[in-house]
């Protein structure tokens, strides 16, 4: 069903300028693990609001989550390394939060 309302919106273009229609779209690929339609879904949207920013990043940690479930489904182990590397990312994420608050 969700594929036939994108089609709708495809043939109709006044709706994919809604950002409430495309934040709808992505969130509805994202919940399917269709991670790429997602994030195309989230481009094609040109009025993209802070639902639409939170959506993908959110689609984005999701989906990295699912990675690190995947590396220790496989039996490999987190080194030092591998934590660093997590909170770099939430440094990173963190830090521009931080850069944002502080431009209001």
């Amino acid at each position: 069903m969700g594929k036939q309302i994108h089609g709708y919106i495809v043939q109709h273009p006044s709706l994919a300028e809604d950002a409430t229609v495309g934040n709808g779209l992505a969130n509805f690929y994202a919940k399917r693990d269709e991670i790429d339609a997602a994030f195309q879904a989230f481009l094609i949207t040109p009025q993209r609001d802070l639902i639409s920013w939170n959506s993908v990043l959110g689609t984005f940690l999701n989906t990295r989550n699912h990675l690190l479930a995947w590396m220790l489904g496989e039996r490999s182990k987190p080194r030092d390394i591998t934590i660093l590397t997590l909170i770099k990312f939430c440094i990173s994420i963190s830090r521009l939060v931080m850069e944002k608050v502080t431009a209001i």
